[in-house]
């Protein structure tokens, strides 16, 4: 799925009440818009719950 994809079923999700979103699978910190995601569910006043092996965690995550 593309950033706007992932953008529009967090807004959904946030629309429909539900309170926090998960970043999981693989390494979360390797999609290329994921410091992007999350800023845009806390914005929308989701929590976040992110699921990394640490991998490559950089400081803007």
């Amino acid at each position: 799925m593309t950033g706007d994809d992932w953008r529009r079923v967090i807004d959904e999700a946030a629309a429909i009440g539900v309170e926090k979103v998960q970043f999981i699978g693989g390494e979360p910190t390797l999609y290329p818009e994921f410091p992007d995601l999350v800023r845009h569910a806390l914005g929308t006043g989701l929590s976040v719950q992110v699921y990394s092996n640490l991998y490559r965690v950089r400081l803007e995550h």
